[in-house]
């Protein structure tokens, strides 16, 4: 893998990159990538660009966009990426993302969608909650995720997590995950 990159910074904060890599692969068995796309043993040679473009992150409102046209697995894909954040307060903080995949390739083409939702809150010094909601349309599947964290002393903590992963198809969800765990650290001495 060879990764030349330039990039420059802003006054305003924001900052712009462009990456280019050169990789190879060598495949010794074969793999299925998509339901009905698989790649073959070979050798992979793989060319990319990258732009991205990122506004301040320390900006009450942020984003981020990116395009990455690139040769993959002796056929081409592009990836496109945009992401959208907001502090509503120093306490609360979203962020909504979507990245596209656009593969062409010699044994079949696809396109796989990833649309993310983040919150972040702090409900106190102490105590946080964060949920991460994504809808992956390679698998048809929407997932999420809620996590709380109460800091009861300094180094210890207690976590209490939520997932679940379902069918995004039409009608009643088809679930195919779901777990509620709870995790306990103490730290015995400083």
């Amino acid at each position: 893998w060879v990764h030349y990159m330039v990039g420059t910074s802003f006054k305003d904060g924001s900052y712009l990159n462009v990456m280019y890599n050169r990789r190879f692969e060598w495949l010794d068995v074969p793999f299925r990538i998509q339901r009905d796309v698989t790649i073959p043993v070979g050798t992979y040679r793989y060319h990319d660009l990258n732009l991205s473009y990122i506004t301040n992150p320390s900006s009450r409102v942020y984003g981020r966009a990116g395009y990455a046209p690139q040769t993959f697995f002796d056929g081409q894909r592009t990836d496109a990426n945009a992401m959208l954040g907001v502090r509503a307060t120093s306490r609360v903080a979203t962020e909504v993302e979507y990245r596209r995949n656009d593969v062409d390739l010699p044994w079949g083409a696809f396109v796989a969608n990833l649309g993310t939702f983040r919150l972040n809150m702090a409900v106190s010094p102490r105590m946080t909650l964060a949920v991460l909601s994504q809808y992956n349309s390679s698998v048809d599947e929407l997932s999420h995720s809620v996590r709380f964290n109460f800091i009861y002393k300094p180094g210890s903590d207690f976590y209490l997590v939520y997932d679940e992963a379902s069918s995004a198809a039409p009608g009643l969800p088809e679930y195919r995950n779901r777990q509620l765990l709870a995790k306990m650290t103490y730290l015995l001495s400083r």
